[in-house]
Formats: C-alpha cells, sequence, structure tokens
C-alpha cells in the first residue's frame, strides 16, 4: 500500500492526496472477512474546507481488478465532485463481463439526503455468475435511472425506473421490459410492463414494507 499527500497549514484548507494505492491486498482480511478477496486500485483527490457543506474537491477512484469470492470486477473508473455539499459522479464498471455506466448528483450531507441516478446504463448482463448458478444466463441490456430521498421510512422518497431493450433470459427473448417503483408515505407502487415475441403481460403491486406487519 501505497499513501502520498499534503494538506496546507496557512489556513487556506487546502489539501491534495497525490496516491493511495493498494497492489493485490486482501482487503476482506483487513476487515476481519475469512472471505477471499485482492484489489488493485489507485486513488487521488484534492480539496478545499474539512465542513462537507461547504468543501470543494474532487476525487477519483480507478480499480484495475477486484475479486471478493467469486464475484470478479475486472475494471472501474469513478470521478466525483463535491461543491458546497453537492456531489456528482460518473462511473464506468466492468463486472463479471457485463458493462455499467452511470451519472449521480445529489446532497448526501443535507439534514434530509437526496441521491439522484440519471443516467445508467448496463449491457451484456448475465444474472449467472452473480447467482453463482450455472443453470441460469442472460444478456440483458438496459437503461436506469432513479432518485432518493431520505433515510427513514417517514421520510423515505423513492422514484426509479428500469428499462430493457432487446435481452434474452435463459430461453426466452424479451422485446421490450419496463418497471417503476415509487415510495410515498411508507407505501411501495410498482408497474411491470413485459413485451416479448409471443406475448406481454402487465402487472402492478402496492405494498407497505415498514409496517409493523408488512403488506
Amino acid at each position: 500500500m501505497q499513501v502520498a499527500g499534503q494538506a496546507a497549514l496557512d489556513g487556506s484548507e487546502r489539501f491534495v492526496l497525490d496516491t493511495v494505492r493498494v497492489d493485490d491486498v486482501n482487503v476482506a482480511a483487513l476487515m476481519g472477512d475469512t472471505t477471499a478477496s485482492r484489489a488493485t486500485a489507485a486513488l487521488r483527490g484534492e480539496g478545499q474546507g474539512f465542513s462537507p457543506t461547504t468543501m470543494k474537491g474532487r476525487a477519483t477512484l480507478t480499480v484495475q481488478d477486484a475479486r471478493y469470492g467469486p464475484h470478479r470486477m475486472s475494471s472501474l473508473s469513478t470521478e466525483a465532485r463535491l461543491d458546497e455539499g453537492r456531489l456528482t459522479a460518473e462511473a464506468d464498471a466492468r463486472l463479471h463481463g457485463s458493462e455499467w455506466s452511470l451519472s449521480a448528483s445529489g446532497r448526501p450531507f443535507a439534514s434530509v439526503p437526496v441521491v439522484e441516478v440519471t443516467n445508467g446504463r448496463v449491457r451484456h448482463l448475465d444474472i449467472g455468475p452473480f447467482l453463482q448458478d450455472t443453470t441460469q444466463s442472460s444478456a440483458l441490456q438496459g437503461s436506469f435511472r432513479g432518485r432518493v430521498q431520505g433515510t427513514t421510512p417517514e421520510t423515505l422518497q423513492l422514484d426509479t425506473r428500469l428499462t430493457l431493450d432487446t435481452s434474452r433470459i435463459n430461453r426466452q427473448e424479451i422485446s421490450e421490459a419496463s418497471l417503476e417503483a415509487t415510495i410515498r408515505d411508507s407505501t411501495l407502487q410498482s408497474a411491470l410492463t413485459l413485451d416479448t415475441p409471443q406475448g406481454g403481460t402487465q402487472l402492478t403491486m402496492e405494498a407497505r414494507p415498514f409496517d409493523a406487519t408488512p403488506r
């Protein structure tokens, strides 16, 4: 592990994190986890201020290879900026051969935190390696976006949408699919639309998952 950086002690509150680098480190073991893991990654950043609500900063995280048990991330590139409490970030990753990208923004340090994914995309997603089940396979392509506000059941608000382009789950071809979900006043509402070459279906659901007796 390599760490190099500097901070100004002249009252300007400027700091630079030149390099935090790990090479083939068993990160799980450092946290007392016996799962086999390895990671090679680098973190760099710079900014001004030490209060999250007033800080201005920029950071990049690059993962060249990471493994946790049977799961493997072959690459990750993330750039994040913080400007007076507002966070923006972009990320690209390859996980089990699938390709992921997203743009996000939010105010995670606000009294009621807000995080929004404005442009998410996934390609070549095979569910088999994620499930660790060789009898399952897929080729999923689609997009996703969402917004989360609040961290408690009383304040939580959720809006999310997932769409699939031409895809496949096992032998079933999917022409198009969409899933929308919202949470308001502790009530979850969702709607699923699925179109296949053989036909389509629609399903709606309402639930209260945070009640003492979920329903």
